[in-house]
């Protein structure tokens, strides 16, 4: 009988150990107060006049990091994991994960990173500054493929309008095919000319292509100026007709040079023989 007063005064103690422990039994020295609803099943286990394990750094409900004091009687929340990273406790450490295991995100604005299985560290995937897309992807964790809408070169000689999600293109030109130049890296568009170098906009005209090459910024009416159109090889009007004779005044005929762009030699009509240059021929009449 004296065996079966001790085992049923051991369980009275134990259960009046666990009625202590229940929801709502709040222990505080000063510090935050919490109630034992949000420890953690085995702290459970602790003896009546303690709530956490003291002096340990242990996980609440799994959200939120928690230290508990040196007597174990009240403890202070570090963290709420979900406001971060890895958005939950570590049962191991007590502490909020780093980033979620195994999983890709973005470890800043322009960096891509993949967290390891423990949760505890990380590794960078890329420096998505050194690509076209710029920045992180945070819906993907991944660097964008471009910048979402606007216009980048998917290689020389293309291209391309990035989708709204920045993953590719959702439309392309092919530079060389339209304008007979590549893409531009500056504004990640086709060049239709070459930077400030002059070109025949048409058989008529020369234009001088802007800064950007997207565009000529001053443009000449050949064939009003000199008579003659825009040359191909050059860019520039015509003054004359390559290696013909032409007037270059009443007075000066003149023989064009190899370029169109004007005489590599002249003659004085009326100093030689006191004519003038036929305008027909090009040449100086000969009385």
């Amino acid at each position: 009988m004296g065996r079966r007063r001790g085992s049923l005064k051991g369980a009275v103690c134990l259960l009046v150990g666990w009625i202590a422990l229940i929801p709502g039994a709040i222990h505080s020295e000063g510090e935050e107060e919490r109630s034992m609803a949000f420890l953690p099943a085995v702290h459970l286990l602790l003896s009546a006049d303690k709530v956490c394990p003291p002096g340990e750094t242990f996980c609440l409900q799994g959200e939120q990091s928690a230290r508990c004091n040196a007597t174990g009687t009240a403890y202070t929340v570090l963290e709420d994991c979900g406001q971060g990273p890895g958005q939950t406790c570590n049962p191991a450490s007590g502490e909020c994960y780093a980033c979620v295991p195994g999983e890709v995100y973005c470890l800043d604005a322009v960096t891509s990173a993949m967290c390891d299985v423990s949760g505890t560290s990380y590794t960078v995937l890329g420096d998505c500054t050194q690509g076209p897309g710029e920045s992180c992807n945070p819906a993907s964790g991944e660097c964008y493929a471009c910048v979402p809408n606007q216009k980048y070169c998917i290689s020389e000689d293309f291209e391309g309008t990035c989708n709204s999600a920045g993953t590719g293109n959702s439309a392309f030109r092919n530079c060389q095919a339209i304008y007979g130049y590549g893409c531009l890296e500056e504004t990640g568009e086709c060049n239709a000319c070459v930077p400030n170098q002059k070109y025949c906009i048409s058989e008529d005209f020369e234009g001088t292509c802007n800064s950007a090459g997207t565009g000529n910024s001053a443009f000449r009416n050949c064939q009003a100026i000199y008579g003659y159109g825009c040359l191909e090889e050059t860019g520039e009007c015509n003054a004359c007709v390559p290696n013909q004779k032409y007037c270059i005044s009443e007075d000066f005929e003149g023989t064009c040079n190899s370029a169109g762009t004007g005489n590599s030699a002249f003659r004085n009509c009326q100093a030689i023989y006191g004519t003038i240059c036929d305008p027909a021929t090009g040449v100086c009449i000969v009385p």
